[in-house]
């Protein structure tokens, strides 16, 4: 049986992370799918837990293998999901693209889009992860 893809989309700041981390542990057998990007990490994040990071050159190698179900470019980096994670998967794969299309997925799948919450509680979220710049997209 494949797993059933999950696939949570929504502009930065609303929370697709936390909501993410959440089903992944409320579900057993379900896995969170960190997908690769081009981008410099955060000071808070970790590779490999909230990204893959590496660079454009392996990014570009990674797509022309075919390892990514779908990637695109954004704010001028590259996020992919990798290929590995829906295959090897045996339960709901939960994953977070930014508004790129599905070239090719491998499981079923459902689409949520989570909608910002009123008021400033989006802008000061994406404020707390510091100054935007082109390297990072912020």
């Amino acid at each position: 049986m494949k797993p059933l893809l999950l696939i949570l989309s929504a502009p930065s700041g609303t929370g697709k992370t936390t909501l993410a981390r959440r089903l992944v542990a409320a579900h057993p057998g379900a896995v969170f799918s960190v997908s690769y990007t081009t981008r410099p990490p955060r000071p808070h994040e970790k590779d490999g837990v909230d990204y893959h990071f590496v660079s454009a050159e392996t990014f570009r190698q990674m797509i022309d293998r075919g390892e990514f179900v779908e990637w695109a470019q954004v704010h001028g980096n590259h996020y992919g999901t990798p290929r590995s994670a829906v295959e090897q998967a045996k339960g709901l794969v939960v994953s977070l693209p930014r508004c790129r299309s599905w070239s090719g997925a491998c499981a079923p799948g459902r689409r949520t889009t989570r909608r910002p919450c009123a008021g400033g509680w989006r802008r000061r979220r994406r404020r707390s992860r510091g100054p935007r710049t082109t390297s990072t997209g912020w």
